[in-house]
């Protein structure tokens, strides 16, 4: 679950970027800090791996904000210059990562005022940004500059979460195709026209018959060599041992005093060893495994197809796995009072059993009605993954504190 993270996250993520510079230039730093274009001579024989976007000061912007919104409107208009002043650096500071993104028309622009760069909503974990210019080639060059969020790399190694991006790109599983990185993140050409599930779209039989044949797609990929060695088999019971055992190392720390640990890591690992027993003979693909609204995207123009986006937590893990984290999702609202309402926002037998249903009907050369069995088989081993899927994400959830 992620009551933690959703409560925490800050909506409105418009404010100021500096780049900085890794340690291994550290002598630059100053310069870079003074001068923000000093990044693009420096990124000729540095290229982009070693920039840095330091997002603090955007969070803190942000904040005050939302919280001067509704007072007074001195207050506002104080804050709001801020956020102007803040958009400018932010701007400056991002363009030689734009320049180096390989889109052709990128190096041309020279000068942040023909740079338009929208914060925009939905993403859980990182801060994402639609950047756009004013030349030739505007709509169909316009890049989404993800950055990574802080402590991130608690969870997963950023160079697998790159190789597997890369893979599933060669393999055309992704319409997001990476341009180029930076240490803290990386660029993506944004995909215009598409929007983002609600929480009420995820609900529409039509579309779930959508997702029932990307996820079969998906579930089919062998990544073969570009598979990273920490996204296979094993992912799945290997994050959960190295979370909680990452939480454990701070069990002194004050903001745990109400969480039992100890107790904690004896439920962990019977969990573990009683679903695996429960659920022998259940397939291993490859999951997306964060298949919540925010990462289901619809094209709003013809033909109204549906993509997967945000792969960060992908890795091989066992199907049922997969579906149990999608259909926990549907209780999920990350704008709501209460994200998660099990009560009155759960699934229904009736709607996983559809879902199976066009999900194995979904193979190829599958002419045969699915069987009943088989469906109560499956939903079996979907209820026995749900509560890997809370541990999953509650140890998430504990690690964002």
């Amino acid at each position: 679950m992620r009551v933690i993270a959703a409560t925490a996250h800050t909506r409105l993520v418009r404010a100021r970027l500096v780049v900085s510079v890794s340690v291994c230039v550290w002598q630059l730093e100053r310069t870079v800090r003074a001068r923000p274009m000093a990044a693009f001579s420096i990124r000729g024989f540095l290229g982009t791996e070693c920039m840095v976007l330091d997002t603090t000061e955007i969070l803190r912007c942000a904040s005050l904000l939302e919280n001067a919104r509704g007072g007074p409107s001195e207050n506002e208009s104080q804050v709001q210059q801020q956020y102007d002043e803040a958009m400018g650096v932010f701007t400056e500071s991002a363009l030689p990562i734009l320049q180096a993104s390989g889109y052709k028309s990128w190096p041309t622009v020279q000068t942040r005022e023909r740079v338009t760069i929208t914060a925009m909503d939905g993403a859980l974990t990182n801060l994402v940004f639609c950047c756009r210019h004013d030349g030739p080639n505007a709509e169909s060059e316009k890049i989404l500059l993800r950055v990574f969020g802080a402590g991130t790399d608690m969870f997963f190694k950023r160079s697998e979460e790159e190789a597997l991006f890369k893979g599933l790109t060669k393999r055309g599983v992704t319409k997001a195709k990476l341009l180029c990185t930076f240490q803290n993140g990386r660029c993506e050409n944004f995909l215009e026209g598409y929007a983002t599930f609600t929480p009420d779209t995820i609900r529409d039989r039509g579309i779930q018959a959508d997702v029932a044949r990307l996820m079969k797609q998906l579930h089919g990929v062998d990544l073969g060599e570009d598979c990273p060695f920490g996204r296979g088999p094993d992912f799945l019971w290997n994050a959960l041992s190295s979370w909680y055992e990452n939480i454990e190392r701070h069990a002194a720390d004050t903001r745990f005093e109400l969480f039992n640990l100890a107790e904690l890591g004896k439920e962990l690992q019977w969990l573990v060893e009683k679903v695996k027993d429960e659920t022998k003979g259940c397939p291993v693909v490859l999951g997306h495994n964060d298949l919540q609204y925010g990462n289901l995207m619809q094209n709003t123009r013809e033909p109204h197809d549906v993509c997967f986006i945000d792969y960060e937590y992908s890795g091989y893990v066992p199907l049922a796995f997969e579906l149990a984290n999608f259909f926990a999702e549907f209780s999920a609202d990350y704008d709501a009072d209460v994200v998660c309402d099990y009560v009155n926002r759960g699934v229904s037998e009736a709607e996983r059993l559809s879902f199976y249903e066009q999900y194995l009907m979904a193979r190829p050369n599958q002419a045969e009605d699915v069987s009943e069995k088989t469906l109560k088989t499956l939903d079996a081993q979907v209820s026995a993954y749900m509560l890997v899927n809370h541990m999953f994400w509650g140890l998430w959830g504990l690690l964002q504190t």
